[in-house]
């Protein structure tokens, strides 16, 4: 698990990637990330993440980069980990593989408004809806990346 990290409380950079036959991370992966003072780039990849989950990370005022790769996940799943994204306001860059991105998701992403970049992945989301989401975030380069 991840609690020998809980003792490196000067950590900044964390980057996990769980093997795809593991269950992967989970919220109590973000309970613990989140007691990290100094983390200012997040990138986990391989988990199922609740919006409480997420938004646990609130609590890394100084977290400005998360990637997140999820794998298998539900629309309902999606929309909650999109949902809990709007609460990490100090996150300035945010990269997410979620899978397709129907329209509520969308609309929970375009309340992001305090990024200054979103990456989504190419699969994710097509140009038309890109575009769509760039005019709801005027502030925030929005790119489809090839993954």
């Amino acid at each position: 698990g991840l609690n020998p990290l809980r003792s490196l409380m000067r950590l900044k950079h964390v980057y996990l990637s769980s093997p795809s036959e593991s269950p992967g991370f989970t919220d109590e992966s973000l309970t613990i990330l989140s007691r990290l003072p100094e983390l200012e780039h997040l990138g986990i990849e391989g988990g199922r993440f609740s919006a409480a989950g997420i938004a646990q990370l609130k609590a890394n005022e100084r977290l400005s980069f998360l990637r997140i790769r999820c794998r298998k996940v539900d629309t309902k799943q999606r929309h909650e980990v999109a949902a809990g994204l709007g609460e990490l306001s100090q996150v300035k860059h945010l990269s997410i593989t979620l899978g397709p991105l129907d329209e509520e998701s969308l609309a929970k992403l375009a309340r992001l408004k305090f990024l200054k970049r979103l990456e989504l992945a190419e699969k994710d989301i097509d140009a038309a809806a890109a575009r769509r989401l760039q005019s709801h975030l005027p502030g925030t380069e929005v790119a489809r990346l090839n993954q």
